[in-house]
């Protein structure tokens, strides 16, 4: 029986990021994956013949510099390829909306939608800003803890005091609403026009499947523009060589401060004794100890499936069996031959330029609202929210020359369907919608599809 001072369960970026710092402070660690290759959603593979992409997470905006520096992983592989900083808002009858950091252009492009909207947007910005420095400093501190000796309360007030700076007069108030208050609601305080609102709806439902005006949903807002910090943060950042690139950066750096990786070991349960956890056993019957269990897995996974759930509390076991923790995602990669040709671009100069943005489709906040109905009734969206990029536009390594990939990001769909639906049979007719939606737009796009994933 091998004992460590620290398991992580989950080979995932964050039980990586976990084991290599713990590794590097000298702590002896042993990360168990089930998969044959680290990464949990960020990993690359080849969807297609001579096509590869980022299999699920598809760009590193929210990569931390402190981690890039304190792991040292552009020595051990990584390589950040900038595309074109801001969002390009595709929208129906030839027009567009483009947003991006020259505050000009920001302007004008409102401007053709709402004036008012347009002088609004710059105060709108800097409020985001304010209160994305201090969520990123409550995200990157120790959370404080209260336990009652000197060491922990004097660790709480250190944690308080780096925050003062931050909670200036009127930002209690703002931080209290952008963490409260809906998405809908927030973008109806400030704009009037659904073009705009609808630009920030895409941007701030990624990955959350809840309705437009689902209490705390502008969360999401900030948290899609926590990125690097400074002039950085509307960067748009791609791996090269796909997302694996960057997790098995990652890995090799705490391979090189001593953890260790096992691959392909499932892990059955966490052993409890005297309700402190001590180890885990495998599906194979090995038993592992260690002083620490990281879990980096989910908490449903964590208290359901890994733990006896019999003998935690009752009624925080009567929480983790009903946690609500889903994505309404569908992700797609598809293989090009050539790039889309979308009809709002057809006058402009420099569309390559153009395309190297992400491109998102959600021309207002009733659009997203009848996608969210659409997907809790019938499983998914018949007009779904996309953002799609094209990565190869930065990457040559990811498809043959002359051809390209998509990656596509589409809501809302719902993983869990009524007894009468299967995704094994409506798969299908979910990623033709979406092919459909693009298709809309860019009419060439269904006709330059050589495969899919």
């Amino acid at each position: 029986m091998s004992e460590y001072d620290a398991i992580i369960i989950g080979a995932g970026h964050n039980g990586l990021v976990c084991a290599a710092y713990l590794a590097k402070s000298g702590l002896k660690v042993r990360l168990i994956e089930k998969n044959d290759v680290v990464g949990g959603a960020a990993t690359t593979s080849e969807f297609f013949e001579g096509f590869k992409n980022s299999t699920c997470s598809y760009l590193a905006n929210n990569i931390s510099h402190k981690v890039i520096k304190d792991l040292d992983l552009y020595k051990f592989g990584l390589e950040l390829l900038p595309m074109e900083a801001g969002v390009l808002s595709s929208l129906p009858n030839g027009r567009n909306l483009i947003i991006n950091r020259d505050k000009e252009n920001n302007h004008r492009e409102i401007s053709k939608f709402s004036a008012k909207d347009a002088d609004q947007h710059d105060k709108f910005i800097e409020e985001l800003d304010e209160i994305v420095e201090i969520v990123r400093e409550l995200i990157e501190s120790k959370p404080p803890s209260f336990k009652l000796n000197i060491t922990e309360l004097w660790g709480s007030l250190k944690f308080v005091n780096k925050l003062r700076p931050f909670l200036k007069k009127g930002h209690v108030e703002k931080l209290t609403n952008l963490m409260t208050m809906s998405l809908g609601d927030y973008l109806d305080s400030w704009f009037d026009s659904d073009e705009l609102k609808g630009y920030y709806m895409g941007l701030g439902s990624i990955g959350n499947f809840s309705h437009p005006y689902s209490s705390g949903s502008s969360y999401i807002l900030i948290h899609n523009r926590l990125g690097l910090a400074g002039s950085d943060k509307d960067l748009n950042l791609h791996v090269k060589g796909g997302m694996g690139n960057l997790t098995g950066a990652i890995a090799k750096s705490a391979q090189s401060y001593g953890a260790e990786i096992s691959l392909e070991h499932d892990v059955k349960e966490v052993m409890i004794e005297d309700d402190v956890a001590i180890g885990i056993i495998l599906q194979n019957g090995e038993e592992i100890k260690a002083k620490r269990i990281i879990a980096n897995c989910t908490p449903y996974i964590l208290f359901n499936k890994l733990l006896d759930n019999k003998k935690l509390p009752k009624r925080f076991a009567g929480r983790m069996d009903k946690l609500r923790s889903k994505s309404g995602s569908l992700k797609i990669n598809v293989a090009l031959s050539e790039l889309p040709e979308f009809t709002s671009l057809a006058a402009s100069e420099n569309v390559e330029k153009l395309l190297k943005m992400p491109i998102n489709i959600c021309p207002s906040i009733k659009y997203m609202e009848k996608a969210y109905h659409d997907a809790k009734v019938s499983g998914m969206a018949r007009r779904p929210f996309v953002s799609m990029i094209l990565p190869s536009l930065v990457d040559d390594s990811l498809a043959p020359e002359g051809s390209h990939v998509a990656s596509i990001f589409a809501q809302h769909f719902d993983y869990d369907l009524s007894e009468d639906l299967d995704w094994d049979i409506i798969r299908d007719e979910a990623a033709d919608m979406v092919i459909e939606t693009i298709n809309e737009l860019a009419p060439n796009f269904r006709s330059s599809i050589l495969g899919m994933e």
